[in-house]
């Protein structure tokens, strides 16, 4: 069987980082990347050029291990983003006229934060760590948590060991 491998050429090559990058995002619309790594950067880079559009340092929550982009209720692309570090620390930038701002975080797990991903349809995020996943609904005040609902995990190759813990808004503001 004669298989043609698609050619691919290297566009961009991006040096910033100072330790082993965890994390790489392409935006919804193709012109951005963030990039997390061991030394505790966050950085977004402009993918038209492969400048560096902003650099978030949080080394004192060691190293970036997950991020995700979040769109707004519109569908607009690179409104904002999230990601998580190896202490447990979620975090969520919004942009802001040239730049990403701080909106939101919160110690998410007990541990690592190893992935997020965004549902635009419901506005939620999900994260994984510690052996749990939570679940986060995002609203205008950038998604606080106001309940957790453990449950017991099923019976799985890994033994009974660990929980599932969904975390779920409360509008208390009605």
């Amino acid at each position: 069987m004669n298989a043609i491998l698609p050619l691919y050429d290297c566009k961009l090559t991006l040096f910033r980082h100072t330790k082993p990058i965890n994390v790489v995002k392409v935006s919804p619309d193709g012109r951005k990347l963030l990039s997390g790594a061991d030394d505790g950067m966050l950085i977004i880079w402009n993918l038209e050029d492969g400048s560096e559009e902003q650099t978030i340092s949080v080394a004192f929550n060691r190293p970036v291990t997950s991020a995700v982009w979040i769109s707004n209720p519109q569908g607009t692309p690179n409104q904002a983003f999230a990601f998580g570090t190896a202490d447990g620390n979620l975090f969520v930038y919004a942009y802001h006229t040239n730049y990403y701002d701080f909106a939101f975080s919160a110690v998410a797990h007990n541990g690592v934060i190893k992935d997020i991903a965004f549902d635009a349809h419901h506005k939620r995020l999900a994260t994984t760590g510690n052996g749990c996943m939570k679940l986060w609904e995002i609203d205008e005040k950038c998604f606080p948590v106001d309940d957790e609902v453990e449950l017991p995990a099923p019976d799985s190759h890994h033994g009974n060991a660990g929980t599932l813990q969904l975390a779920l808004e409360l509008n208390t503001d009605s």
